[in-house]
């Protein structure tokens, strides 16, 4: 009986051995691998300690901050490791691995957001959406243009306004637009599904939102142009300037959407249905400054229309091969400048209705060109996110 326990305890006692001799055959193995890699972090996590660290550094030293809201500076990553933040961005990654970063601060409101760009030459950088987006760029059917390529000059000459901007200066008059109807140019944030309408000479990105069940007037103030309630295309004093900025303001502080967004000068200037200029230099001449949300402008859904026949701004052709008209009529932001009790709904392409009336209010954003691509492929099914 001793012998058979004997042999029990030896079978136990050489099982603990080879179970023990491969735990610490792993840890070893852990250990030298961590030393061959260096202690190599993934990307992303590079990216957040980078943020990490710049908030712990603006957190001692807030006199740095931006002061003004939009404004924006940034710190690299070598000044961040100086003052023991973070450790060097060689310290994280492979050693035949080179990187550069840094992390940038804009103020919005009473927060600040920090984005943090990391380029590790062929291995890796920062995903900015606009960039993804300029990587589709085309010369001929559905797709991204230049704005150069598609706008049609006008006679305008675009000065100073009342408050010293330079007009012809706006970025909402340069960069690129989406033209056509087959596009993947779907994002979707907040649950909320957009399509990409243009990248501004500044990079940020304009949205419109691709359905909205918010109807409502233009306008139905009294009018006495017209001795009745038929309201005035005035934007600037409308209805739905008032609706919109009332929707935005009252939405939830905390929704992506509002985080991402950036203000704009945009375009309010009203124009005639036989105008034919795109290149925004009609309704640029009047702005509106630091608007978060919007309207299309006509020129711009002109713009997008792939048809030729779309030459003025009654051409019914400008309905042809254009994503922004597809869908429920909505208002446009351009009045009529040949009477006051009109403007231009999206319906037909773009169509002259009292401002009385009611449409679908698709409302226009602006997404910082810092917005980070997260995924997606841009179609309907599978629309582009951000981070």
């Amino acid at each position: 009986m001793k012998d058979k326990l004997k042999s029990i305890d030896k079978k136990y006692l050489m099982m603990f051995g080879v179970v023990g001799g491969f735990f610490i055959f792993v840890v070893l193995l852990i250990i030298v691998f961590s030393l061959i890699s260096g202690g190599s972090l993934s990307y992303s996590k590079i990216e957040n300690r980078m943020v990490k660290a710049a908030k712990e550094y603006y957190e001692e030293n807030k006199e740095l901050l931006p002061k003004e809201d939009g404004e924006e500076i940034s710190i690299d990553s070598n000044v961040l490791a100086a003052n023991d933040n973070m450790k060097e961005l060689t310290e994280y990654t492979d050693e035949d691995v080179v990187c550069t970063g840094k992390v940038i601060i804009i103020k919005k409101g009473s927060n600040y957001e920090y984005i943090p760009s990391l380029d590790c030459g062929k291995d890796y950088k920062t995903a900015f959406f606009y960039e993804k987006l300029l990587g589709d760029l085309t010369e001929e059917g559905d797709g991204l243009y230049k704005m150069e390529d598609v706008a049609r000059p006008g006679n305008a000459v675009l000065g100073q306004d009342e408050d010293g901007y330079d007009l012809s200066k706006n970025p909402l008059l340069y960069g690129y637009i989406y033209r056509g109807d087959n596009l993947k140019n779907y994002v979707k944030i907040d649950d909320t599904l957009y399509r990409v309408v243009k990248i501004d000479g500044n990079n940020d990105i304009m949205l419109v939102v691709a359905k909205n069940n918010a109807r409502g007037v233009f306008d139905d103030r009294y009018n006495a142009d017209v001795d009745q309630n038929d309201g005035n295309n005035n934007y600037e004093l409308s209805r739905v300037k008032t609706s919109l900025e009332n929707f935005y303001e009252e939405s939830d502080a905390d929704l992506q959407i509002k985080t991402k967004t950036v203000a704009k000068s945009v375009c309010v200037g009203g124009r005639s249905e036989s105008e034919s200029a795109t290149d925004g230099s009609v309704e640029c001449q009047k702005v509106l400054h630091n608007q978060y949300i919007s309207l299309v402008p006509a020129y711009d859904v002109m713009n997008a229309s792939l048809d030729t026949g779309c030459v003025t701004t009654s051409s019914k052709e400008c309905d042809n091969y254009n994503f922004i008209t597809s869908g429920a009529s909505s208002w446009s932001m351009t009045g009529n400048t040949e009477n006051t009790n009109t403007a231009y709904q999206i319906s037909n392409g773009l169509s002259l209705k009292r401002t009385s009336l009611t449409a679908t209010y698709r409302y226009a954003i602006y997404l910082s060109k810092y917005t980070l691509l997260s995924g997606g492929t841009g179609t309907e099914k599978d629309p582009y996110t951000v981070k």
